[in-house]
């Protein structure tokens, strides 16, 4: 179970979630924590023994899983005209690797000695 909880997510987007999105932020949240845990050295000692790593974690969680729920299907670029309806999507090319992430920043606030653009692979499960 994630340090962070589905709420904490629905606090931060500024309203209250259905049942199937509360289910679908606590799925996210389990994931990228998982993707932490393996991640991070000693993560669980680091967790028990350290209140303010264990809050960077449960804030991070919360912002990896807001970005999903706020852009769900990744569309980094939308175009629509009028006449002639023509409509375009770009998806953002985080979405290939599923979506939920986080940042190098993100990354190097939880890896002691690492710096943001040195921590491999963003990717996460969605």
């Amino acid at each position: 179970m994630a340090i962070a909880q589905p709420e904490e997510v629905a606090r931060r987007l500024g309203r209250e979630f259905s049942a199937s999105e509360t289910d679908q932020a606590g799925a996210l949240l389990d994931d990228i924590e998982l993707e932490i845990s393996l991640r991070v050295p000693d993560f669980a000692s680091r967790l028990t023994n350290d209140v303010a790593f264990a809050e960077v974690v449960g804030l991070l969680e919360v912002r990896a899983v807001r970005r999903v729920m706020l852009n769900p299907l990744g569309v980094r670029q939308r175009s629509d005209s009028v006449d002639d309806h023509t409509e375009s999507e770009t998806l953002d090319p985080s979405i290939a690797s599923s979506g939920l992430y986080l940042t190098d920043a993100e990354w190097a606030m939880l890896i002691p000695g690492q710096t943001a653009g040195t921590v491999q692979g963003s990717g996460g499960y969605a």
